[in-house]
């Protein structure tokens, strides 16, 4: 079952980004979410990911997207300011702190 593959993915994403192969998280927790693009849970998991990996502009895509289908989304707001910090775009930081 479908469902079951997607489970067995997830888990092996969270392995790869405890042994902190970032890349290789990032590649799975994504793919996972463009098959499911509605699931806000799933666009954290690669802004997270991608921000431990210091892939900021991957990060905050993510970030935006999750504010896209989330528009009050905290967690978001908080991560997208911090990613645009670390890319020195400081007003859109501002805007979103």
């Amino acid at each position: 079952p479908a469902g079951v593959v997607a489970f067995e993915r997830y888990r092996d994403a969270v392995a790869l980004a405890a042994r902190r192969d970032w890349d290789a998280a990032l590649a799975v927790f994504r793919g996972l979410a463009e098959e499911m693009p509605p699931s806000t849970d799933l666009w954290l998991q690669v802004a997270r990911t991608a921000a431990r990996g210091e892939r900021h502009e991957a990060a905050t895509e993510a970030y935006l997207r999750v504010l896209e289908l989330a528009p009050a989304d905290v967690a978001a707001h908080l991560g997208a300011a911090a990613s645009f910090l670390r890319t020195r775009k400081f007003e859109s930081a501002e805007t979103h702190a």
